[in-house]
């Protein structure tokens, strides 16, 4: 008698669980599929897709996508041909009606299909060897993902009619994980993605394919190998490009120890040349931060434009370089004052007498202004740390050591300024 109870019960279970689990049934089509011709390439040109203002070394998943479905085309050396992606999108949903009909009509039992239909639209652009941003074209295409459930009856688990560029997903509710919902996500997403890569390809296709070839040349002259430190190393000269300006800004020196890569982080790297808004470029001495001996890095121009790096070993570090407050957006910041500070106190003591005594009482008055500038810069930015790390202990978020280290170095900097400011003013007052 207890078993036969036992058996009912058993069954019982069994059976509101298949009907009362949900059930889902998934297909996927897109209007613009991937070839999967791993062996397509342009001639000798490479390219490479890269986001503005994103950091060397900083891995981005859109550009490592293209390596692998197009080996021979895309390339994560510095030397391919920029590819700039815009990407828009809009979509248009039935899946509540299809919940409201599945649900209304059938309490649940019938599912109808409903649609989630994205509209993309890939705009692709390249950085030609001007530095300005050429317009490849922009290919639409649509990706429809079509699902049906149901919550009393175990029918969503049947397929969805039509076809499918995917391997159908069908899944009980009752029985999925979360590494099963992950799964899907992550194949749709990555199917997505090789749609729009695909579109970046034929926008490429359509290209002067002359031209690309001349701006992958003018690329490759970009690179050289240098000497730092007595030690061969590669430059690379990277044009730092403004979606907001529409056209390069500044040209950046990036060292590496071996062959340069993007995904892989520079040893260092500066600024050598800027555009002054009209077009005109200047070259820009730059330091590097990481080598025994002072070391400065400077852009070697070429009709107007610049061409070439020239790395050069400096004995008396220029305290007119120096005196102006560095970048202390970037995460190493605080690294990046400590350095310029200690450059900034060997300045003082072995270059300052030598231009207290041959600049010009204008130059000199000129310097002081720097100076002051700068002073006030260090004492807001010294404030802003501080009321930062004070503000972190107070609600206990987030570590306040970085902020108040950047309040001391800030004020470092003020006492080895000041000193300068009263000699520089001293000075210019006694050739008055």
């Amino acid at each position: 008698m207890r078993n036969s109870r036992a058996s009912v019960l058993g069954m019982f279970v069994v059976i509101t669980a298949v009907i009362f689990s949900g059930c889902t049934s998934t297909r996927y089509t897109s209007t613009l599929k991937p070839s999967g011709d791993k062996a397509l390439q342009m001639g000798d040109v490479r390219f490479s897709i890269v986001t503005p203002g994103g950091k060397p070394g900083t891995p981005d998943p859109f550009a490592e996508r293209s390596l692998k479905l197009y080996p021979n085309l895309f390339t994560d050396d510095w030397t391919g041909v920029p590819v700039l992606v815009k990407i828009d999108v809009k979509t248009d949903s039935t899946a509540g009606t299809s919940a409201f009909l599945t649900g209304f009509f059938t309490l649940g039992l019938i599912p109808f299909p409903g649609s989630e239909k994205s509209m993309y639209d890939v705009e692709t652009s390249l950085v030609n060897a001007r530095g300005e941003r050429v317009p490849a074209g922009k290919i639409p295409f649509e990706f429809d993902k079509v699902s049906w459930t149901t919550v009393s009856s175990p029918l969503g688990l049947l397929p969805v009619a039509g076809p499918s560029d995917l391997p159908r997903d069908s899944i009980s509710i009752l029985s999925a994980d979360v590494g099963t919902f992950q799964k899907q996500i992550s194949k749709t997403s990555d199917y997505i993605n090789d749609c729009q890569i695909e579109a970046v390809v034929q926008a490429l296709r359509t290209a002067d394919q002359a031209r690309l070839a001349d701006d992958y040349r003018a690329r490759k002259a970009y690179l050289q190998e240098v000497m730092i430190d007595g030690k061969p190393c590669w430059s690379f000269l990277d044009r730092v490009f403004s979606l907001k300006q529409d056209r390069v800004e500044s040209y950046m020196a990036l060292i590496y120890q071996d062959y340069p890569k993007r995904g892989v982080k520079p040893l260092d790297q500066v600024v050598v040349a800027r555009t002054d808004g009209s077009g005109r470029w200047h070259p820009v001495t730059g330091y590097l931060h990481h080598t025994r001996t002072l070391t400065s890095v400077s852009s070697l121009m070429d009709g107007g434009v610049p061409a070439r790096v020239a790395v050069r070993t400096i004995e008396t570090p220029p305290m007119e370089d120096f005196i102006d407050t560095p970048d202390l957006t970037s995460e190493d910041g605080a690294d990046v004052l400590r350095w310029s500070n200690s450059v900034l106190l060997e300045a003082k003591n072995r270059s300052m007498v030598k231009i207290l005594q041959e600049e010009s009482g204008s130059e000199l008055l000129g310097l002081a202004t720097r100076i002051e500038r700068s002073i006030l810069d260090l004492n807001e930015q010294a404030e802003k740390a501080k009321d930062r790390a004070q503000a972190k202990v107070e609600k206990g978020q987030g570590d306040p050591a970085p902020d108040r280290e950047l309040s001391v170095l800030c004020r470092q900097r003020m006492e080895i300024l000041k000193p300068i400011l009263a000699a520089v003013k001293q000075s210019a007052a006694g050739k008055q």
